[in-house]
């Protein structure tokens, strides 16, 4: 992510595609842990700490962030292309 600014249109779309691909696979694994009880407690309270201190109350807030972010930085990446 960090030379992100570097790439043209084309370059930051698929970059932001392949970051959904990654947030899938993370999704996936988190849930079967947690269905397994492979999470620890400390850590799931640790991030619950973390996202409160950013004024997020929960995992659907900083979902609700994360896929605002993407979706401009998505429409920035298309006006770079025309």
């Amino acid at each position: 992510g960090e030379k992100f600014g570097g790439f043209d249109g084309l370059g930051k779309l698929a970059f932001l595609d392949q970051v959904d691909v990654i947030e899938s696979r993370w999704d996936t694994f988190f849930a079967r842990a947690s269905l397994l009880y492979a999470v620890r407690p400390a850590f799931t309270e640790q991030c619950n700490e973390y996202m409160r201190a950013l004024g997020l109350n929960d995992s659907h807030g900083f979902r609700t962030l994360l896929d605002r972010s993407h979706d401009f930085m998505r429409v920035e990446a298309e006006r770079e292309r025309r």
